[in-house]
């Protein structure tokens, strides 16, 4: 635990704050200031990982988690201010892009049980002025995941409209294919108006080959496209019985675009 003072970093001009592996951890009420990263989680398998509350500032990666778990744990009301672009020039295969919140590999262990298993990562706040190459909320194979209010801002201003959206508040990739059971509500994706800015690489969710997620009620501002959709991204067929109701209620706000889809069915 930090001292949740705002006056006083507990971590200051560090490569990374803290790096745990293989013991189950609370990281909460921690200020962290002028870095390479925040908090890194790896080998959580048998584990709960819960980091809360926690200021990250002007950081390449804010919270970064790594394995199974035996119990849900979450990602929950960090503020992650001023998320800073790749410093090498990025290929357009994007191996260097800035994340703030980056969970991989996470599937619930059978012993954790239904209700249990589930990652909570919910009213998290992530703020960037960067113009390419930085995901929100990232995931690479996961399942079980409850993804809710939370609020993503690109304020970057520069013009491209041309290739793959490299701003993406929510990065889905591949999610687990066996028994997803992801749930995105009432996350807010945001943008800033204006002519050059509708033009820039920018999504609010990028889903890519992840069937059997919800998505709903939530909100997408002043972007590129509002949805950037590749291969089979089937939402029903988990959580609901009746067609359409795995997504529903979606605002799209003036966006060039609502959903890009690409590949679809493979």
């Amino acid at each position: 635990f930090g001292n949740n003072i705002s006056s006083l970093n507990d971590f200051d001009n560090c490569q990374r704050a803290a790096v745990v592996t293989s013991f189950s951890t609370d990281i909460n009420n921690n200020y962290v200031e002028n870095g390479e990263a925040g908090f890194m989680h790896y080998t959580c398998e048998n584990q709960i990982q819960e980091l809360e509350s926690n200021h990250i500032y002007n950081v390449y990666l804010g919270i970064s988690t790594n394995g199974k778990s035996n119990g849900g744990g979450g990602i929950n009301y960090n503020t992650i201010y001023l998320l800073q672009a790749p410093i090498s020039g990025p290929s357009p295969w994007f191996q260097y892009v800035s994340k703030g919140i980056d969970v991989n590999f996470y599937i619930p262990l059978a012993s954790a049980g239904a209700l249990g298993a589930y990652m909570q990562i919910g009213n998290n706040t992530i703020f960037t002025f960067a113009n390419d190459f930085v995901w929100g909320i990232s995931y690479n194979n996961v399942s079980h995941t409850h993804t809710f209010n939370n609020y993503i801002t690109f304020n970057g201003g520069a013009s491209a409209t041309t290739g793959l959206p490299t701003l993406r508040g929510l990065n889905i990739g591949i999610g687990n294919a066996l028994n997803a059971h992801l749930d995105f509500k009432g996350n807010k994706f945001n943008g800033t108006y204006s002519a050059a800015n509708l033009a820039t690489r920018s999504t609010g969710i990028f889903i890519n080959r992840t069937t059997n997620a919800n998505i709903t009620c939530n909100e997408f501002n002043n972007l590129r496209e509002g949805m950037n959709v590749v291969g089979n991204c089937q939402i029903d067929g988990i959580y609901n019985t009746s067609a359409g109701d795995g997504f529903k209620g979606n605002w799209f706000n003036t966006s060039s675009a609502t959903t890009t889809q690409m590949s679809l069915g493979i």
